[in-house]
């Protein structure tokens, strides 16, 4: 990102597919709304499903726990018991959200300035979060275009590493947020 010269930035994983029309619609996106500082794009798994991460909640201590009981799949669609997935939407609509994911997440380079970038002192799983914290807190809005999508093989680019660290690294992430 550093070393880059555009006036827009996209993170994106090397474990995806671009559909033809992606990065086009999100720059347009993006470039007729400029209250949204972050957009992200609805990601769906290989065989069609979608990945609910692309469009998320900032975790609480409630919805992490109705998530670690299980209460936002026995019941998916009350919002109450909704994860920081958002369960009880199908992710199928675009809207406004408090995060998305640093699988596929396209910006403005002004504002990666002026925010300082992301933090690469923090630990995988945290750094896009913590980033999208910061685009909210300076008064920017987080969207989701369900529009437009990518093919994300999930899991290919952390396949040498323990699934034991991966999950570590993602509660350590929840936590760092819950701290923030």
């Amino acid at each position: 990102l550093k070393a880059s010269t555009g006036s827009f930035l996209l993170l994106l994983n090397p474990d995806t597919e671009l559909h033809p029309e992606t990065l086009e619609k999100s720059v347009n996106f993006l470039e007729n709304h400029p209250e949204i500082g972050l957009v992200g794009v609805k990601i769906k798994r290989p065989d069609g499903r979608i990945q609910l991460h692309g469009g998320r909640a900032f975790p609480s201590l409630f919805s992490l726990l109705t998530n670690s009981l299980g209460l936002d799949r026995a019941f998916p669609s009350l919002k109450i018991f909704s994860s920081p997935d958002l369960t009880f939407w199908d992710h199928s609509s675009s809207q406004e959200v408090d995060m998305i994911s640093g699988t596929f997440m396209l910006f403005r380079r002004e504002i990666y300035e002026e925010l300082g970038g992301l933090d690469e002192r923090l630990p995988l799983f945290f750094e896009d979060m913590e980033y999208c914290w910061r685009v909210k807190q300076s008064g920017r809005k987080i969207y989701y275009l369900a529009e437009t999508e990518i093919i994300h093989h999930s899991g290919a680019s952390s396949t040498q590493a323990p699934s034991f660290w991966i999950t570590s690294l993602k509660y350590e992430a929840n936590r760092l947020m819950l701290r923030q």
